[in-house]
């Protein structure tokens, strides 16, 4: 077995600073150099150490050799350090990971390789290891050239030849954490892009509801002047023929639907109109007032309409108006038996789940997801009257206050509407 024990190298009694000195330190360094090299490379078997408590024997081959080539080969860096915090030993992989030589990390303090604001999470693993369980976590260190190195960490505290050392192996975390960065800042990047189209988007539909505002109400007295004007020519022909003023009658009734048509479009754009008030809406006001106005069809159909006690939300009232009228006035409508009878109950599940339920005609599955659509009607005009509009109104006002609405039926199952609203009163 070799002796790799450092001998005399002859320059004792050297004045410092002379030529003599320069010459036995570089002897020194040499010295050490070789030996470094020769345990790297599995020529010496044994360290003799020499200290206070007389000499000691290390073995560096043997049984465990396989495992020293072994960690020299692998693709991750380990390091093994005393309790005092010094390096004692670490592969090849460690130093490229820190762009540094291996000869120069042995004997460095293993804290001089983080910056001041990492080495506690260092030594937050560290302290786990020596509690007896295996420490493990992220932590940083700083290359030669000055740049980041994260990585994970496995710290195991253990004794080699009765001395007590940890051993750590280091994974790389470089490409995981540029392909993170990347990502953080192309959803960065795909939130302002859905935020600046969300803005436009908002823009143009304010833009266009306020269009249709303004259009559909200027609409309106042209229609009246061409009511009064085609009334009139009626008025002054008494001797018009009868398909003149089937004709005349015509117009009429069509200029009505156009106004009907306008007055509804009028409503539907201004659904998201910032002018409409908020405040603390009693439903029950709300039902009361709309069963008052709907009084003469619910007694001419002898129609029963019964309601549980309703909550208060915040809401527009006009908004609220709309809604349940809405969907009363279908209820009504769309009835075919001698005594409709109509129902309205609530239940508290996250917020408010309304139902408007009746014993009407139903409504075939296939269109379920079409009735809240802009003017979609399934009946002719002269079967059920209306734009095909009520509902889409009463989707805008359920959507704007983040509620959702839908619809269960079957022909001649009658219908039940279902819709939510926060519980904000």
């Amino acid at each position: 077995m070799p002796d790799c024990r450092s001998q005399g190298s002859g320059f004792a009694d050297v004045p410092p600073g002379s030529d003599l000195e320069v010459i036995r330190l570089r002897s020194r360094v040499s010295e050490l150099e070789e030996t470094l090299r020769a345990i790297r490379e599995g020529e010496v078997d044994a360290l003799v150490v020499t200290g206070q408590a007389g000499k000691k024997i290390y073995t560096l081959q043997g049984a465990d050799h396989p495992y020293r080539v072994l960690v020299e080969g692998m693709n991750e860096g380990a390091v093994t350090f005393n309790d005092a915090g010094y390096i004692l030993y670490c592969n090849r992989r460690f130093g490229e990971m820190l762009g540094r030589p291996t000869e120069l990390l042995i004997g460095t303090a293993i804290a001089a390789l983080f910056r001041e604001t990492e080495y506690p999470r260092f030594a937050a693993i560290l302290k786990t290891s020596l509690s007896g369980n295996m420490g493990a976590g992220e932590a940083s260190f700083i290359k030669a050239c000055g740049m980041d190195l994260p990585v994970h960490l496995s710290i195991s505290h253990l004794e080699i030849e009765h001395l007590p050392v940890s051993c750590m192996v280091l994974t790389d975390l470089t490409a995981i954490k540029n392909a993170e960065e990347s990502l953080r800042r192309s959803h960065e990047d795909l939130e302002i892009r859905v935020s600046e189209r969300t803005t436009d988007l908002s823009r143009s539909n304010a833009e266009l509801e306020q269009f249709a505002y303004v259009a559909s109400h200027d609409l309106q007295e042209p229609l009246r002047k061409v009511a009064n004007f085609v009334q009139l020519l009626g008025a002054k022909n008494k001797e018009l023929s009868p398909e003149s003023s089937r004709y005349i009658d015509l117009v009429l009734e069509n200029v009505a639907r156009m106004k009907e048509l306008i007055q509804d479009l009028l409503a539907f754009s201004g659904v998201t109109r910032a002018d409409v008030g908020i405040e603390i809406v009693d439903l029950n006001e709300v039902v009361a007032q709309i069963l008052r106005d709907f009084n003469d069809t619910i007694e001419l159909k002898h129609a029963t309409v019964t309601t549980v006690l309703l909550p208060s939300i915040t809401a527009s009232r006009f908004h609220m108006h709309q809604l349940f009228q809405n969907l009363l006035g279908n209820a009504l409508k769309f009835s075919d038996v001698r005594s409709p009878l109509i129902d309205i109950s609530v239940e508290e599940r996250d917020g408010w789940t309304f139902c408007v339920r009746d014993n009407g005609i139903g409504i075939e599955q296939t269109y379920l997801s079409q009735i809240f659509k802009v003017f979609q009607r399934l009946h002719a005009k002269h079967q059920y009257p209306g734009t095909g509009i009520g509902l889409a109104i009463c989707q805008r006002v359920v959507h704007q206050y983040g509620g959702r609405i839908w619809a269960e039926s079957g022909p001649g199952d009658g219908s039940r509407f279902y819709f939510t609203l926060p519980a904000t009163a």
